[in-house]
């Protein structure tokens, strides 16, 4: 009898200790509304010219990334809904509308970003989008895009642009 007390205590204490630990990953999430302006530094990449890789620099571009609450998705077309509001005990999954700067709002520039924290300190903002573009960012500090859609097929004359960019990010709200 004692060891069961001993064993329902202990499994008791292991799950109070795993939503404390839950808990604290809600603690650092990025709030409602934030609204971050990230500017490239730098881009780089290559262009398919003539069936082989090129390497050339982009123009630096800035970027308006703000979140969104779920609530506020047009949910009435499958295709229009890229977010969710999905919890675990390592990521948040959250809206955010990632757009270039001046470009108008559309339903295209929303996504299903990954809140990643660890040890009590959120480590990024992860955008993945579908086309291979992926935007990595804290509101307030570094910030890297890559679109990366390799195609190794060399006798096709046209090929989706490999890019890297870094910058920073600032909140403007």
């Amino acid at each position: 009898m004692k060891q069961l007390l001993f064993i329902i205590t202990l499994l008791f204490s292991f799950n109070t200790i795993a939503q404390d630990s839950y808990k604290d990953i809600k603690d650092y999430e990025v709030p409602i509304g934030t609204v971050s302006l990230c500017k490239e530094k730098d881009s780089t990449g290559y262009n398919w010219k003539n069936r082989e890789w090129v390497k050339t620099n982009y123009k630096p571009e800035e970027l308006i990334i703000r979140k969104i609450p779920y609530k506020d998705i047009d949910k009435s077309e499958p295709y229009m809904n890229a977010c969710a509001d999905i919890d675990n005990k390592k990521n948040i999954y959250r809206c955010y509308s990632v757009k270039s700067f001046g470009e108008e709002d559309s339903w295209s520039n929303n996504r299903l970003c990954r809140e990643q924290s660890y040890d009590n300190k959120l480590l990024s903002v992860v955008c993945e989008f579908w086309w291979g573009t992926t935007t990595r960012f804290l509101p307030n500090g570094l910030f890297v895009r890559t679109h990366l859609i390799p195609d190794l097929d060399s006798e096709i004359d046209k090929k989706d642009s490999m890019m890297l960019s870094h910058g920073l990010c600032g909140t403007i709200n």
